[in-house]
């Protein structure tokens, strides 16, 4: 996993639901749990929950657990975040609903905002400039010169770190969701 971090995470995910209902009552409790919006997907700055400025998508104020269009089969939906828990990473759910012989499939590819803020470039000039410097200190203190070059080394690895394991946090929320939301009665949203 950490050589997989240095590379740089892709942050996509599949989801494939199989549903026992017919692909109409599923696109049904999809609605009734989605905010329409119509507009696009827009990044705001917010404070987090513990103080710190982020890019978010802007989400309407609603008790509904996602908001999003919802055109025939298909659908871009995001989870609405409640309160000061937000993240930029938040997942756009986008996918469709298709027939099956016994009730239907709910296909989607989870991805965050092209806009989603990860800092790669500053993180990576930082470190790369870290880890030269430490690589000369170790001609002439090698134990700090060591340990100034996998400083370095860990702030290329940082952001793309935190990026996964913020997106992989967040796809398991939104997907808890929606599978809260397609269990619940027809017409009802949990």
């Amino acid at each position: 996993m950490p050589l997989r971090a240095l590379a740089g995470p892709p942050l996509t995910a599949q989801l494939s639901l199989e549903l026992d209902s017919p692909p109409d009552q599923v696109l049904e409790r999809l609605r009734a749990g989605t905010h329409p919006s119509p507009d696009a997907f827009e990044m705001v700055s917010k404070l987090s929950g513990g103080g710190i400025v982020v890019r978010v998508l802007r989400g309407p104020q609603t008790p509904l657990p996602f908001f999003g269009r919802i055109d025939g089969s298909r659908f871009r939906i995001a989870p609405v975040h409640q309160g000061g828990d937000v993240t930029a990473f938040q997942p756009i759910l986008r996918g469709q609903v298709e027939a099956q012989a016994a009730g239907s499939r709910l296909v989607a590819e989870l991805r965050p905002h092209p806009e989603a803020q990860r800092f790669d470039g500053v993180y990576v000039a930082a470190g790369a400039l870290t880890t030269f410097g430490g690589a000369l200190w170790a001609l002439s203190q090698p134990i700090q010169g060591l340990g100034l070059a996998f400083m370095g080394l860990c702030f290329v690895a940082y952001p793309r770190l935190r990026a996964r394991l913020g997106f992989q946090a967040e796809q398991t929320r939104a997907s808890t969701r929606l599978q809260a939301l397609l269990a619940a009665s027809p017409g009802k949203a949990p």
